[in-house]
């Protein structure tokens, strides 16, 4: 994916300034106004706009995956907690936030298919995702042009939630390789 974006601000008269920014895709261009923003400041102490004047810059990412994964399989996140997350990576024009839900310790996403993984499986029935609030992160990261990839960590590493299923062999078992065989 080309994230990449030519950014020109040009002094046109005393108090006004002209800027353009060029992108071939919304991620590229969503990374130039990023850059733009960052490139003025309000000065309180003169009340007045200071922003850079006639500058060109032209950047593009080295590399395609840039970003974070947060575990809140073992350390719960509010949603509101994980969209500002995703608004400090679009800051910095990371791409991927890795959201590991789930663990052997905690199961905290409620399935409609499979409702006791949830209830059994957490550590504070207040503390869990819904399918919806799941696909608002995934809509709330891509307009911020930062994708969000939701793992399930199943059937390896299964732990709290699958006891009351026929889904695992070895709940709770801590020698897998000697019991599991």
């Amino acid at each position: 994916m080309d994230e990449g974006y030519d950014l020109r601000i040009a002094a046109a008269a005393k108090d006004q300034i002209n800027a353009t920014v060029t992108a071939r895709t919304f991620f590229g261009l969503r990374h130039g106004l990023e850059t733009l923003s960052q490139l003025f400041v309000y000065d309180d102490l003169r009340d007045h706009m200071l922003l850079v004047r006639d500058v060109n810059i032209s950047d593009k990412p080295v590399y395609p995956y840039r970003g974070i994964l947060l575990d809140t399989a073992r350390n719960y996140y509010s949603v509101d907690s994980i969209k500002r997350t995703i608004d400090a990576m679009a800051l910095v024009k990371l791409n991927t936030f890795h959201w590991h839900i789930t663990d052997s310790q905690s199961f905290p996403f409620v399935s409609d298919r499979r409702p006791n993984l949830s209830k059994l499986g957490v550590l504070n029935p207040k503390k869990v995702y819904t399918k919806r609030e799941i696909s608002e992160v995934v809509k709330y990261g891509l307009e911020r042009g930062v994708r969000v990839l939701p793992e399930f960590d199943a059937p390896a590493h299964v732990g709290e939630g699958w006891q009351d299923t026929n889904l695992t062999v070895c709940f709770k078992v801590r020698t897998f390789i000697k019991d599991c065989k």
